[in-house]
């Protein structure tokens, strides 16, 4: 490639250890996003998300073994969805 590195200086590892640690508290100050999973299905789907303030929900054996998996998940969708 025939161009040379330069070598990292104090300055640079202070900066990049810097960056490190401002993309860390950054990280930290957003709220987690909570997912309930296990045992979600069209009928019990809109508890943890209501009741408990799940951010939303992990469906999968009941739109899997479905016969039409397209249904499941739109009425899941449609209990889901903010009709304020």
């Amino acid at each position: 490639n025939g161009q040379q590195r330069r070598p990292n200086t104090d300055d640079d590892d202070l900066r990049l250890k810097e960056e490190r640690r401002c993309i860390t508290a950054t990280d930290y100050c957003k709220p987690p996003i909570i997912y309930a999973i296990g045992g979600i299905n069209e009928h019990n789907c809109r508890e943890p998300v209501v009741r408990y303030g799940a951010d939303g929900v992990a469906v999968i054996r009941s739109v899997m073994q479905a016969s039409h998996p397209g249904d499941i998940v739109q009425s899941i969708r449609d209990q889901l969805v903010d009709r304020g």
